[in-house]
């Protein structure tokens, strides 16, 4: 999709992350400098801003690749610039990064305010999900199994994440369960990509 007049797409640098941050507080979001700088100059990953002649952020929007499955995030566009194409623009250049990244599967975490475009763009709603906190420090590693099941183990051995399409189970390096999903959160995936 063309982008509005005066408007231009460029990868975002550690420069932008300001500028990223202020943007994710006008519609209300947490700010975590790690989670931006995750998507920013790594190589599965891919971080876009729109900016204005005067390179100020208008819209960002992120991808990242964890092997089969891409994890589209960080999706805002300016009030002053909605409903003008920026927001499709984004997207398109994040949904082509993950699928040449080998991502079969996308999810995302999509507000009221944003399903309207996710679905124009092919996503639609899987239902309710769960969303694991993982320690920063933790070294994953990530595998898929020919069923689509997903499992994620840290280096150490010490916790284990299982998706078989359904709800996580977390056990310890013993095989008891830790936690078990809690689906207070819509996950929104698109088929087929």
């Amino acid at each position: 999709m063309p982008l509005p007049d005066g408007l231009c797409l460029r990868d975002a640098d550690a420069t932008d992350l300001p500028r990223i941050a202020a943007l994710r507080e006008t519609v209300g979001w947490s700010v975590h400098d790690w989670a931006l700088r995750a998507v920013i100059d790594e190589p599965r990953a891919r971080c876009l801003v729109a900016v204005n002649a005067d390179d100020r952020v208008v819209g960002v929007g992120s991808g990242i690749g964890y092997g089969v499955l891409g994890f589209v995030g960080n999706m805002v566009v300016d009030a002053g610039h909605r409903r003008r194409g920026l927001g499709s623009a984004i997207l398109e250049e994040v949904i082509a990064f993950l699928t040449r990244q080998g991502a079969t599967r996308l999810e995302l975490y999509a507000t009221a305010e944003g399903r309207p475009l996710y679905q124009r763009h092919g996503f639609e709603a899987a239902g309710p999900s769960t969303m694991a906190r993982i320690p920063r420090r933790a070294d994953l590693h990530l595998s898929t199994v020919n069923d689509g099941q997903i499992i994620v183990r840290d280096v150490a051995g010490n916790l284990e994440l299982t998706n078989v399409n359904g709800p996580i189970t977390a056990t310890n390096v013993n095989g008891s369960v830790i936690a078990e999903s809690v689906n207070d959160v819509i996950t929104v995936g698109l088929a087929g990509v």
